[in-house]
């Protein structure tokens, strides 16, 4: 049950995460690319079109059929946020009971360096390939420091669950002492 448990856990937070972004791109796109939609389907006032405020377009139940750039590229961005979450997450995985900040990653496992910098590039092609262009101009800062700042919360949760993984396996291990330190001096010879 703690397995699973933990795996709900380390999957949930990259999920969460990414998508607060999604939430955030697609209300920022929305206003970027489709302005006048929003004052007809929304009743957005220019103000708030022109503050930028995208709290109203992820409220409105009338976008709910919409399919257009904004949905693209905010879905794209969000694959994109999901990927570089997994891969820096990843770095957990390469040894079970060690804290990444134990590890030198660089050097102990030349394979995962590898790989990580070719999923790091395909990620760069598939945005250059899928994104509408503009649509970096029209997320404002904060989407990219968060974009840059999740998935290094979704490493330091894996983290903090390896935390309490470790101390689970460290209890096993000293019990499965104990019961052969046990066994041992009751077969001894005296």
């Amino acid at each position: 049950q703690r397995l699973y448990t933990n795996t709900l856990l380390k999957a949930l937070l990259p999920a969460v995460l990414t998508q607060v972004l999604y939430l955030i791109a697609f209300g920022q796109l929305m206003i970027k690319f489709e302005p006048e939609l929003l004052q007809e389907e929304c009743g957005m006032s220019t103000d708030d079109i022109a503050q930028n405020n995208w709290t109203p377009v992820i409220r409105c139940q009338n976008l709910k059929d919409y399919s257009g750039v904004a949905q693209i590229s905010s879905g794209s961005l969000a694959l994109a946020e999901m990927v570089l979450c997994v891969i820096i997450s990843s770095a957990s995985f390469v040894h079970a009971t060690d804290s990444v900040g134990k590890m030198a990653l660089c050097t102990r496992n030349r394979s995962w360096l590898f790989f990580v910098t070719v999923g790091i590039i395909l990620v760069a092609v598939y945005l250059a390939s899928a994104l509408e262009a503009g649509t970096f101009n029209g997320l404002s800062w904060y989407f990219f420091v968060l974009a840059t700042v999740f998935p290094f919360l979704g490493l330091l949760g894996n983290e903090l669950i390896k935390r309490s993984e470790r101390k689970h396996i460290q209890r096993a291990a000293n019990f499965r002492r104990l019961q052969f330190e046990t066994r041992l001096g009751m077969w001894s010879p005296k």
